[in-house]
């Protein structure tokens, strides 16, 4: 499955290390996961 995750920035704060590390289970899982930023 491919997942995108959109996050209003880079910063390495609460909201957007709970994206990587989801991300990151994702991916261990088997699925494509890419973060989009605005």
């Amino acid at each position: 499955m491919k997942i995108a995750m959109i996050v209003p920035a880079l910063a390495n704060k609460g909201p957007i290390i709970v994206a990587k590390d989801l991300c990151e289970e994702y991916i261990m899982k088997g699925h494509d996961c890419i973060v989009y930023y605005f």
